[in-house]
């Protein structure tokens, strides 16, 4: 006799081949969504570095198109005649203005002198301290964003798909060797298509395989062979590290999918059909005898079965609520991650941007230190030397908190110290600095900012206040007092601001402090602040210390009194001068 097979053993197979079908189109189209996703989020990612260090490059005064020019033309002579093994960029530019000063005494460098008039020894040492100081930023970037590549590009003179890259080739990395990289023969398609955005001056991203490749202009057009070119920043990002291992989760659900097809219908067959009969078995006895044991049976008889329908809905019923948290779970981790990136990016570009090595002269001991708040805050100070008898100071608190005061706090501390380099008064670089900064600032942020230039030889100290807490000066033989003078209005609050030039002079034997609200304003559990006379009395009580003693004794009290929880970042600089020894 013929077997045949149940309704329900039938509807069992039709449901399990849909089911693998389904299940198959949906991990394909899945997979699809997702790589698309991840292209499209990796694009916006890619453009939103090269948008930041474009901005950058754009806003500093370093003559990168030049110095790669100078490579380009000079490279088998510059093989073996760039120095490297620097700690640091700021190394390097130490350098380039020691030899500039001994080469063109009294003369000031964008100033005076272009790099094109400067000689060959004075251009590479310059050449060194840029590509150090640029390298510094693209290799922070890569550590921190996770991209793949972040370089800066210009194109060769010799015209067609060349690219001049400096922070290691594209596609063929040196490893710990940075250099620039020619990269005429070297992904055509990519070239072509770089090239072609440099001839337009355009924003441009390329897809190569698994990798997004953003080009972001930084220059006007620049003369090249065949035309005109510009120079820019490319930065290169993965968005799927290996499409097979992506890929292979999917063929495992796939192949699990197909041995239950193979298994269902036998277990439907073998028992639950089994079941539903001794269930239906218990409830005819039931309905013929009325026995009340007979309910007790029906749940023994077929446990699972009785529970089938419902087991489904209730199963439909979690895995709908699961799908739900899980897409809001993966959306608050992800905005935790991003916020967590954000924050270690801006506190790791907030620390390398302020200096760490002070001057080690007889005339004067220099010391600043910046503590941070819970968040990344705005507050920054900054030495640098202007010339071998002056330097620059600055004081500066930008308002607001979080990655976007520490990327303003970025842009504000270039701007202040490349205009001051260029021997500008603090007045007239705090009016560039306030003009450039109204110009995109739709935050509505604002810097309140102290700078000042100070002459070693003589003890003259000019400086201009853009709405900043005033400094303390304690005289010779006297004590640490507020110089209460003109506040002029922060920068960036308003286009078009004038300010204006205090002078004074220190002594030798008299000192300089700095600092920002974070002290005067912290808090206790109490809510009482900490106040300017608290601070003076403590200044004065350890007047005869160093500079970096003084600033520590100080921030303990301040950690003292404010608790575990500061209210703000406490940013600090000490300077004490004792003249010609």
């Amino acid at each position: 006799m013929k077997k045949t097979h149940s309704l329900l053993f039938r509807f069992a197979v039709i449901s399990l081949i849909i089911s693998v079908v389904t299940a198959a189109a949906g991990c394909i189209t899945a997979f699809a969504v997702q790589k698309n996703a991840d292209r499209a989020r990796t694009a916006d990612n890619v453009r939103n570095v090269g948008e930041h260090i474009s901005y950058l490059m754009q806003h500093s005064t370093d003559d990168i198109a030049a110095c790669a020019g100078f490579y380009s033309d000079n490279t088998a002579s510059l093989a073996d005649k760039l120095p490297k093994g620097f700690e640091s960029y700021e190394d390097a530019e130490r350098e380039f203005r020691v030899l500039f000063e001994q080469q063109y005494p009294g003369m000031v460098f964008g100033r005076d002198l272009k790099f094109d008039e400067l000689s060959g020894d004075v251009k590479i040492k310059y050449l060194a301290y840029v590509y150090e100081k640029w390298s510094v930023i693209f290799d922070d970037a890569n550590e921190t964003l996770g991209t793949g590549r972040v370089c800066f590009a210009l194109p060769l003179k010799s015209g067609g798909n060349g690219i001049m890259f400096m922070g290691g080739s594209l596609f063929s990395p040196f490893g710990n060797d940075r250099a620039f990289s020619d990269m005429t023969n070297e992904k055509s398609e990519i070239g072509a298509a770089f090239s072609d955005s440099y001839h337009n001056h355009e924003h441009r991203i390329v897809n190569d395989g698994n990798t997004v490749i953003s080009f972001t202009p930084v220059s006007e057009p620049v003369p090249v062979t065949g035309g005109n070119g510009v120079y820019g920043v490319i930065v290169a990002m993965s968005y799927i590290k290996q499409g097979g291992e992506a890929l292979m989760p999917m063929i495992a659900v796939l192949a699990a999918l197909i041995l239950c097809a193979a298994a269902f219908p036998v277990y439907v067959e073998r028992s639950i059909l089994r079941k539903l009969n001794a269930l239906r078995g218990c409830v005819g006895e039931y309905a013929q005898t009325g026995d009340p044991a007979a309910a007790d049976r029906t749940e023994q008889c077929a446990p699972k079965c009785g529970e089938l329908s419902l087991l489904a809905g209730q199963t439909a019923a979690a895995m709908r609520s699961a799908e739900v948290r899980i897409a809001e779970t993966g959306k608050k981790t992800a905005e935790s991650v991003r916020a967590g990136a954000d924050l270690n990016v801006a506190t790791k570009i907030q620390a390398d941007m302020l200096p760490r090595k002070f001057p080690d002269r007889p005339e004067l001991d220099l010391y600043a230190a910046m503590t941070p708040a819970k968040e990344v805050g705005g507050d920054f100070y900054d030495y640098f030397k202007i010339d071998s008898d002056h330097i620059g100071l600055v004081m500066a608190d930008v308002s607001g908190k979080g990655v976007p005061a520490a990327l303003f706090m970025v842009i504000a501390k270039t701007l202040i110290q490349d205009r001051a380099l260029m021997g500008r008064s603090p007045a007239r670089v705090l009016e560039y600095a306030n003009n450039r900064l109204c110009e995109n600032n739709a935050s509505g942020l604002f810097v309140t900012a102290w700078l000042g230039v100070f002459e070693i030889s003589t003890g003259k100290l000019t400086y201009s206040n853009a709405g900043h807490e005033y400094p303390a000066i304690k005289r010779a033989g006297g004590q640490y007092e507020l110089i209460v003078g003109d506040n002029d209005p922060p920068i960036a609050a308003m286009e078009d601001m004038l300010y204006e030039d205090t002078k004074t002079v220190l002594e030798p034997g008299e000192s300089l402090f700095l600092y920002t609200d974070g002290v005067p304003e912290a808090k206790s559990a109490e809510g009482k602040r900490f106040g300017t006379d608290r601070m003076l009395e403590i200044l004065n009580a350890n007047a005869d210390k160093t500079a970096e003693e003084l600033l520590k004794t100080l921030k303990n009290e301040v950690d003292m009194f404010s608790g575990d929880d500061p209210f703000d970042d406490v940013t600090m600089m000490c300077l004490n001068y004792f003249g010609k020894r």
